[in-house]
């Protein structure tokens, strides 16, 4: 057998195993991306979840999360709850906070803390 024949055929059955390698890599890329897929959507659902549970909270989920908390008696328990808020739902970002008495159109005069949270961008 000539070299060039060997190492021509060294080189395809070498080709064969780093073809099979590259297959195992991509599959497992594609089985993490499930897997952090599944959490995400996990971590979503025990976000709204918590955010249900906050005494007094209306939450609207279209999309873009809205939690209303009517009335608030004490103004900085309220922002103990945002700060809550916003670790449990490490999937969201926290675009808008009003704690007053003209954050919510529909309820004037009451002492309301209103916080909008987005999908994070990094995403």
């Amino acid at each position: 057998m000539k070299i060039r024949t060997a190492s021509g055929l060294a080189l395809i059955l070498s080709s064969f195993a780093l073809f099979g390698g590259g297959a195992f890599v991509a599959m497992q890329a594609i089985d993490e991306q499930n897997r952090q897929e599944a959490q995400r959507r996990a971590t979503e659902t025990q976000c709204l979840r918590h955010l249900e549970q906050i005494p007094n909270a209306h939450v609207q989920n279209a999309g873009k999360l809205t939690v209303t908390v009517s009335p608030v008696t004490v103004p900085m328990e309220a922002l103990t709850t945002a700060s809550m808020a916003v670790m449990m739902c490490p999937t969201r970002d926290l675009v808008d906070l009003c704690l007053g008495d003209q954050c919510d159109n529909s309820k004037k005069g009451t002492v309301t803390l209103v916080l909008k949270f987005d999908p994070t961008k990094d995403r």
